[in-house]
């Protein structure tokens, strides 16, 4: 979980969605999965991903962040 820089607003990982893929492939799922922001009173909840990678550890950049420009790392294949 991260809070941004104005407070503003919350950074975080969930699996509130299921762990899709991973359970095919493993006994053992982890416990985020993708990344949601969500204003600092709970309201206007977006879910930021949605794909079969496991997304964590969210952080704001020290600037005002565009959420049009977020970048999720990827594993190379």
């Amino acid at each position: 979980m991260a809070w941004s820089p104005d407070g503003e607003r919350i950074l975080f990982t969930s699996s509130r969605i299921g762990f899709k893929d991973e359970v095919l492939l493993t006994n053992n799922p982890q416990p985020y999965g993708e990344i949601f922001v969500m204003r600092n009173d709970g309201t206007h909840m977006e879910q930021l991903t949605d794909d079969q990678w496991e997304d964590g550890a969210p952080a704001w950049q020290p600037k005002k962040l565009d959420l049009s420009k977020v970048a999720v790392a990827r594993p190379a294949k």
